[in-house]
Formats: C-alpha cells, sequence, structure tokens
C-alpha cells in the first residue's frame, strides 16, 4: 500500500520510460531530466507508514477482517529491470548509493565460492564502464538469482506480501494500473480527485523493448536461475516465465 500511495501521489508506476542505453551511462542531457525524481525519492522515504508488525494480533485480525486490501504486482522480470535501473543508476546519480548497492558490490568482491567466483569472472570481463562501484545489470542479475540482499524492491511478492496468507480483495497488474485502480474505487464506492490517479497512457515497459534492451545482453543460463526463485509470483499473478524468455529471444535476434 506504500508503493501504491506513491503512485497515486507521484503517477510514478505507469511507465519506465528510459531506454537502457541511455539509463546504462546516463549523459549529462539525460540526467537533467531527472531533476524532479530526487522529490520523489526523498518524499517516499520519509513517509511512516504502519505495517501489520505495529499491530497486536486482535487489530491485525480486524483489520484483515474488515479492510479492503489491494495487492498491486508485476511482471517479476520486468520488475527486476525496474529496480536495478531506479535503484543502481538513475537514483545514484542523484543522491548518491543506496546501502544495499555497497553491500551487493562487497559481496559480490568477497565471494569465496570458487564455483562462484568462476560464473562472476565471466561478468566481470565484459564490463563495459569503469566504476568499480557500480554493480551491471548482470550483476544484480547474478545477486538476486545467489539471493546476496533482501530488499522490498526485488524480493517476490509471494515472501513480501504473504498473499498465501491474506485474502486480497482486489489484484492490480502494473500493465493495467490506471484502469485497475479505478475500478477498485468504483467497486468499493470511493470518490478520488482525478489529478491523483495514475493516467491512462500507453506503455513502453511490456512491448519487448524491457526484455530486449536489458535483458538481450544477459546469456540465457544466468537468466534460468531466476525462474526458481521467482515461480510463486508467475503462477499466482498470471505471468510466464517462458513468454518471457520467448520474448527475450526474439529480441536477441533483432539485436
Amino acid at each position: 500500500m506504500k508503493l501504491l500511495l506513491y503512485n497515486l501521489e507521484h503517477n510514478a508506476t505507469e511507465q519506465l520510460s528510459i531506454g537502457f542505453r541511455k539509463a546504462e551511462w546516463l549523459p549529462n542531457s539525460t540526467k537533467s531530466n531527472h531533476t524532479s525524481r530526487e522529490h520523489h525519492v526523498k518524499w517516499i522515504h520519509k513517509q511512516t507508514f504502519k505495517t501489520l508488525n505495529d499491530y497486536s494480533e486482535e487489530e491485525v485480525s480486524l483489520r484483515l477482517a474488515t479492510y479492503k486490501k489491494i495487492i498491486v504486482v508485476r511482471d517479476p522480470l520486468e520488475r527486476l529491470a525496474s529496480a536495478w535501473l531506479d535503484k543502481f543508476v538513475i537514483t545514484p546519480e542523484r543522491l548518491g548509493r543506496f546501502g544495499f548497492v555497497r553491500r551487493i558490490r562487497r559481496r559480490l568482491e568477497s565471494l569465496q565460492s570458487h564455483t562462484l567466483i568462476d560464473e562472476l569472472s565471466k561478468i566481470n570481463e565484459e564490463r563495459a564502464d569503469n566504476d568499480p562501484k557500480r554493480v551491471s545489470f548482470r550483476e544484480f542479475l547474478f545477486a538476486i538469482s545467489h539471493q546476496m540482499e533482501r530488499s522490498q524492491h526485488w524480493l517476490s511478492f509471494n515472501r513480501l506480501c504473504a498473499p498465501c496468507k491474506i485474502d486480497y480483495d482486489f489484484v492490480a497488474h502494473t500493465d493495467t494500473i490506471a484502469s485497475d485502480i479505478r475500478l477498485f474505487l468504483k467497486q468499493n464506492n470511493i470518490t478520488a480527485n482525478e489529478d491523483v490517479l495514475p493516467k491512462h497512457q500507453s506503455r513502453n515497459v511490456n512491448n519487448g523493448n524491457v526484455f530486449k534492451d536489458f535483458y538481450g545482453r544477459v546469456p540465457i543460463d544466468e537468466i534460468l536461475p531466476l525462474q526458481k526463485v521467482f515461480q510463486k509470483d508467475f503462477d499466482m499473478f498470471g505471468y510466464s516465465f517462458e513468454e518471457d524468455l520467448a520474448k527475450i529471444s526474439v529480441g536477441k535476434t533483432r539485436g
């Protein structure tokens, strides 16, 4: 719900509008387009939203029984690309690196397993930049598949939102967030100011660009381990790992 409130406030869910090639290196002309992000990031991290852990068992039971509950989900691979772009590229350029970026970088550098070192060396050899502190997209996927760092930004919805324990009244998808939110409000007789609702606009995220521009550079054998990590999300929310792989394969053939 914290993320939903952020999206309603800033209309930020609708697009992953910057392409991989622009985002990876962020030339100065591109950076200037993201000055408003500084306000967005500061705003959301200053909010003190309560979670169920802040209530007693009786209060939790009351809320789960009487409150309307909505979960907003996203294609797992698309979500990973968005998380890396925002948390490892765009925001660090404006506000500095998050703690988890530094922790992942240190863990990548201090691996003791020879197997992991062999796998990671292939990735490091292909790094296209000279910034030793940067976590590339391939390194990020490697860290996620080996569960090096847990964060709400990429932890599976199955583990983050407990859909098997909480009976959600409504499942919204970022692909159709504008219409989904309006339907949820209408079904519950809630009136909202149109200005704060997500706008109806075309999205460039799920039309193959993400799978081509982000995952197209990643060998398939480095993507396959992600299926095990996010399989329950794929199964529960109507997404398909196989369909995503097909889009990636098409993207690779188109260069």
